[in-house]
């Protein structure tokens, strides 16, 4: 804990190692209390565990205060490491959480980190509010990092709670997913350029540092993202390739392509996309929108053109939630007949007519349906468990989405079936 400014603390929550940055240095968040009149505002909460929520009960009195004396918790966007600490906090406070209504409503932000689930929201947000009257305190939204993402300008300290989206030293990841209408890389530059305008002597990120300059430090992110876009199109000029194929040939800080594991070539494979579209929409670039036809195709590939229903799918995130809105692929002799997922925000959605059932009953389920093939279609960490169930259970083909190459199950033929490249 340290004083950020009068009236302002700093607290770090810590945050274990991951399957992005499994040996990153950068192993917490930075939490924020604003004093106003009306009480202690907490600028994110910092992930879920039992390290951070120690953590968060230590710092408060340390800094002085009670945590009684918070009134309001808002956190900046819907990521694990933000808002996953935001129910307990809530708990521990007795404070209200808030987030923006564009996060709180989008499972495609949320699923990423589904293990800690859905953040329990008491206050929408919209940006460009006064979080307590007459505290000076006011949110602005600030899309692209994720679609609801908020930053806190605190106008009479003049200080910016950047959360994710300005970062002292890295870029932060802007992605763009299968479902996703918008144009995000764009809305993160926008963002970044309406905060350039502001009155701000100090920033206060989420991750890192505090920094000063915060004009100077816009400048170099939207430089970075422009010379990005020349080396996609670089690695675009010999000719048509998938966001997987150009992820795979320019630079990153986390690694070689080669050294990456599944889960963050997926990361890399969404910023490319959001580059890609970015692009396209200048006319820089053509962008071929496969979808539907392309996942037929993975299927047709995978399971070497043979027909396979009925099929249960596992995982109604990003892959799983396009795949089973496909008609096409239905169409094609591989019918979905059953659903499920173990995130609370997907159970009970129905999509083309099948409503998305709890994973606690596959096993039942399957029993008395008879299905004999499934789709893996959640994260690579979770995989080889949902396998194992699946197998259980009398699944005889099983069909992979993660990539890994490392599933596997007893009596089961696993394919993979390459569906990211499909829906990029």
């Amino acid at each position: 804990m340290q004083a950020a400014a009068e009236g302002v603390h700093q607290f770090r929550i810590p945050m274990p190692p991951n399957q992005i940055r499994p040996s990153s240095r950068e192993r917490y968040t930075l939490v924020y209390a604003i004093e106003t009149a009306e009480g202690w505002v907490m600028v994110d909460a910092g992930m879920e565990s039992e390290q951070g929520l120690e953590a968060l009960r230590r710092q408060i009195p340390e800094a002085g205060l009670d945590p009684r004396d918070f009134s309001l918790i808002v956190v900046t966007h819907g990521h694990n490491d933000h808002f996953g600490l935001a129910a307990k906090a809530r708990g521990l406070t007795g404070a209200p959480v808030a987030i923006h209504r564009a996060d709180a409503t989008n499972p495609y932000v949320l699923t990423f980190d589904a293990e800690a689930g859905p953040p329990e929201v008491d206050v929408l947000l919209e940006g460009g509010e006064e979080l307590v009257p007459g505290s000076g305190l006011w949110t602005i939204w600030t899309p692209g990092h994720t679609p609801g993402h908020t930053c806190v300008h605190d106008r009479g300290r003049r200080l910016l709670f950047s959360g994710d989206h300005v970062l002292p030293v890295t870029t932060p990841n802007v992605s763009r997913y299968p479902t996703d209408t918008g144009n995000p890389l764009q809305d993160f530059i926008d963002g970044h350029r309406a905060l350039a305008g502001l009155d701000v002597a100090m920033v206060h990120p989420a991750h890192e540092h505090s920094f000063e300059d915060l004009r100077a430090r816009v400048d170099e992110i939207i430089e970075h993202h422009h010379e990005r876009n020349e080396e996609i199109l670089a690695a675009a000029a010999d000719g048509p390739r998938s966001a997987a194929g150009i992820a795979a040939r320019i630079s990153w800080n986390v690694g070689t392509w080669a050294e990456m594991n599944a889960d963050t070539r997926n990361m890399a494979i969404w910023e490319t996309n959001a580059h890609l579209h970015y692009l396209e929409r200048e006319g820089r670039l053509i962008e071929e929108q496969r979808g539907p036809q392309a996942i037929t195709e993975a299927f047709r590939a995978a399971f070497e053109g043979e027909p396979l229903s009925p099929i249960a799918l596992v995982g109604c995130g990003r892959l799983g939630r396009p795949t089973l809105a496909s008609e096409q692929l239905a169409q094609a002799g591989y019918e979905i007949t059953a659903a499920f997922d173990a995130d609370p925000r997907q159970i009970g959605h129905t999509i083309r007519g099948l409503t998305v059932e709890s994973v606690d009953g596959l096993e039942e389920a399957l029993a008395a349906s008879g299905i004999a093939a499934a789709i893996v279609a959640v994260p690579p960490r979770y995989a080889q468990g949902v396998a194992d169930r699946l197998a259980a259970a009398g699944v005889r083909t099983l069909g992979d989405y993660t990539g890994t190459g490392e599933v596997a199950a007893e009596r089961v033929r696993v394919v993979h079936v390459d569906a990211i490249r499909a829906f990029q």
